[in-house]
């Protein structure tokens, strides 16, 4: 789902890596390593890289709780900061987990810079900003 939610400067060069995994909680640790990877790449602090692990695996969770076939992440890196894109299609039955949800929702808003989500439909995006300390 492609949408006018935070991007970057029109016309500056920006990096992206894409990844697709099954939505299941053992893939999760293929975009904690990724995400760990380019963190590094950009100079993150280890703090920041931390918090950027932690934030991106609790929004591939909240993806895998919901029940849909697969998450999808979109990574754009900017000189000055990190946009994660998390895209998931929830299941559709009823929310038995809104409670671990809202905790990783909160979580995340605490440890990023800018967090957004978006929902059409069955569809979801979580938005997450880090920008980078110099």
């Amino acid at each position: 789902m492609e949408s006018d939610t935070p991007s970057f400067q029109p016309g500056v060069r920006q990096d992206h890596i894409e990844l697709t995994i099954p939505a299941r909680a053992e893939y999760v640790a293929v975009v904690r390593l990724t995400i760990a990877g380019v963190a590094g790449r950009m100079s993150f602090s280890y703090d920041a890289s931390e918090d950027l692990k932690v934030a991106v695996s609790e929004a591939c969770t909240v993806a895998v709780l919901s029940g849909g076939p697969k998450v999808q992440v979109r990574l754009e890196m900017a000189s000055d900061r990190l946009l994660v894109r998390v895209t998931y299609q929830a299941s559709g039955r009823s929310d038995e987990r809104g409670q671990e949800r809202e905790l990783a929702m909160l979580l995340i808003g605490c440890l990023m810079d800018d967090v957004r989500t978006e929902r059409r439909g069955l569809q979801h995006v979580i938005w997450m900003t880090k920008r980078l300390q110099r």
